[in-house]
């Protein structure tokens, strides 16, 4: 999960840092995702701390495992209709900013359809022709929306040809990211002189 969550967060970068324009008023822009509301805590979602779940034996329980650019890290399997999905959820200073989904590419067009129910048409839409290990053709699909506060981006394949993803996070943490990796390479930088 953490390469899809990586390779998520780079096809949604250009998302996250999109201009909103007055014409583009977002009716359905979300203030979470199943139930989740962005800002709320890690124990409010249901999930325990890692040193929680170490420390009370409750290995079937949700709980966190790390970190990614300082946010952290917690995973729940959870369905959307009959659709199986691994959620990633991530809580940046204790508050939920960002919930992504990966799938079975399969499971697309499903998924698509309830995303277009939920939240209308696209703002964005690439097409992409594709060529797998082996050279095969494939059609990619590609959809996002982007709010004043929020953007969604949902995409049949990401980074191989069993995998779709999807992202709904607050456009301030895609700020906060790009911040966060400028000072990474500033200090690697630095590191070699």
């Amino acid at each position: 999960m953490k390469y899809k969550s990586l390779v998520l967060g780079i096809v949604f970068a250009g998302l996250l840092s999109a201009q909103v324009t007055p014409a583009q008023v977002w009716k359905q822009e979300p203030d979470g995702f199943k139930g989740f509301k962005f800002g709320s805590s890690r124990s409010d979602a249901g999930f325990l701390s890692e040193q929680e779940w170490l420390a009370g034996g409750a290995h079937d329980a949700d709980h966190c495992f790390g970190q990614y650019l300082g946010a952290e890290r917690c995973e729940r399997i959870d369905p959307i209709g009959d659709v199986g999905v691994t959620f990633t959820f991530y809580f940046r200073d204790n508050k939920l900013v960002e919930i992504d989904g990966s799938f079975n590419s399969s499971e697309y067009a499903k998924l698509r359809d309830v995303f277009i129910a939920a939240y209308k048409q696209p703002h964005t839409s690439q097409h992409n022709i594709e060529r797998t290990a082996l050279g095969a053709k494939v059609a990619d699909e590609s959809l996002g929306w982007t709010g004043k506060r929020v953007a969604v981006f949902i995409t049949k394949y990401l980074g191989n040809i069993t995998d779709g993803g999807f992202s709904i996070s607050l456009r301030s943490e895609g700020v906060e990211r790009d911040r966060l990796k400028r000072e990474a390479k500033r200090k690697a930088v630095e590191s070699i002189k």
